[in-house]
């Protein structure tokens, strides 16, 4: 069999079709070899060239042919060379790279893999949250048909670049952010390097998203209004019950319609709910306190139970399930927008959120650590002394949501004075008064 510089463009383009296929060796490199096809290919005007290595791997008790690539573009001289050098060093040290590339082989496109990911999820989504799902798939362009193994940071990098000027920030979150949950969930199955968590070791930078606040007049101001409101524009006892179950726990609005009886726990004066992450990742089981205002609604909705439904807020439509978020946003139209306009402040269902932890950290002065835990918020990474200490018990944070819902029902009644919440400095002291004048001078 000839031999030949297998570096060299040139004298690789000489290489003639023979009726059968035959190996041409590298001069240089021993065992690198370009297999040439038996004719010529249409549109490329010469054989199929093959790049390959003749090693020994391990276990073998004679060498075998392990193909690196057709000759073109992804497999230039210059690369096949490379990864022959490579899989030789990785031979010497006890791997097969035949076995690896045989995994390559088999490893999903992105899209295949989000099919398999969406099918073991834990909890199936709804479809609405599954259309949204493929629309990140879909803002990945070109990526979406890739295998996960041939995909690098710098293809994260250009992807996050395009779908920031085509889409916007928080699309570029969501669809690097699902692809990273690919990785994560293949990884062992296909030993991957996961590109996003190396783009992101290597600088890489996800958007910082604005979070909507409330109306800057405070809780005092809005929560009355959005009281009021709801006994104006709702009309479902349904919806109202989840509405003031937010208003008084602060938890989300897929956390309280997927509320079962079950998951209560009377003697304990608690209730479970699995928190996701986001909407991507995975979720984590927590225990909430009970306080009177959520008995109470509890307690009605047991009253109004459908038999043989496990749900506090049922479907009205499908046997057996809850209620979804749309049906709520829904009622009435568009109630969200109903409301703001009978309050004449803007509401939507995650201000409640919003309303609840603001009433525990600022009008209670409660510590940010058991704030997060009252409405099931993972803690922060970043603190290490709150690392070191034990979460707070059941009974402690039952007793600051029972003062926080209290605290609500006074904002809602008019009890909380503005200047109890930003009062000014009484200047009493007849020495500072001097000290005043006498620096305004």
């Amino acid at each position: 069999m000839p031999k030949i510089n297998l570096s060299s463009k040139g004298a690789i383009h000489k290489l003639k079709a023979t009726g059968k296929q035959y190996v041409v060796w590298d001069e240089k490199e021993t065992g690198f070899g370009i297999r040439v096809g038996e004719k010529i290919i249409e549109g490329l005007g010469r054989p199929n060239l093959t790049w390959f290595i003749m090693a020994l791997p391990p276990g073998a008790k004679t060498k075998r042919r392990i193909t690196i690539g057709r000759y073109g573009e992804q497999w230039t001289p210059t690369k096949a060379r490379h990864k022959a050098a490579e899989w030789k060093a990785q031979i010497r040290n006890g791997a097969d790279p035949a076995a690896k590339q045989k995994l390559a082989a088999e490893t999903p496109t992105v899209i295949d893999a989000f099919q398999v990911w969406l099918e073991h999820r834990p909890r199936q989504p709804i479809l609405p949250t599954i259309a949204k799902y493929r629309r990140y798939i879909k803002n990945l362009g070109q990526l979406e048909r890739r295998r996960l193994d041939q995909i690098d940071r710098y293809d994260i990098a250009k992807a996050f670049r395009l779908i920031t000027a085509w889409r916007g920030p928080a699309a570029a979150n969501k669809s690097i952010k699902l692809l990273n949950a690919l990785y994560i969930f293949f990884a062992d199955d296909y030993q991957l390097t996961n590109p996003v968590a190396d783009w992101l070791k290597k600088g890489g930078k996800k958007h910082t998203e604005e979070r909507k606040k409330l109306h800057p007049e405070g809780v005092s101001f809005v929560l009355p209004r959005w009281r009021k409101a709801f006994d104006d524009v709702v009309t479902d006892p349904l919806v109202m019950d989840a509405l003031l179950w937010g208003f008084y726990s602060g938890i989300r609005v897929g956390e309280i319609i997927r509320l079962k009886f079950s998951d209560f726990e009377l003697e304990r004066g608690s209730y479970k709910i699995t928190v996701n992450k986001n909407d991507i990742e995975g979720g984590k089981e927590w225990s909430l306190p009970l306080n009177h205002q959520l008995a109470d609604i509890l307690a009605r909705r047991f009253d109004n139970r459908v038999d043989g439904n496990p749900y506090l807020f049922p479907s009205k439509t499908s046997e057996g399930t809850h209620v979804l978020g749309h049906v709520i946003r829904d009622h009435t139209g568009n109630l969200y927008t109903n409301i703001s306009n009978a309050a004449g402040v803007e509401f939507w269902m995650h201000a409640m959120r919003n309303g609840f932890l603001t009433v525990a950290s600022r009008g209670l002065y409660l510590p940010d650590s058991m704030v997060k835990q009252l409405v099931g918020h993972e803690p922060g990474k970043g603190d290490v002394t709150e690392g070191y200490k034990n979460a707070w018990t059941l009974g402690q944070l039952r007793t600051v949501s029972q003062k926080v819902a209290d605290r609500i029902d006074d904002h809602v009644a008019g009890r909380v004075e503005e200047d109890e919440i930003d009062g000014d400095f009484a200047l009493n002291d007849p020495r500072l008064q001097q000290m005043q004048q006498l620096m305004a001078a």
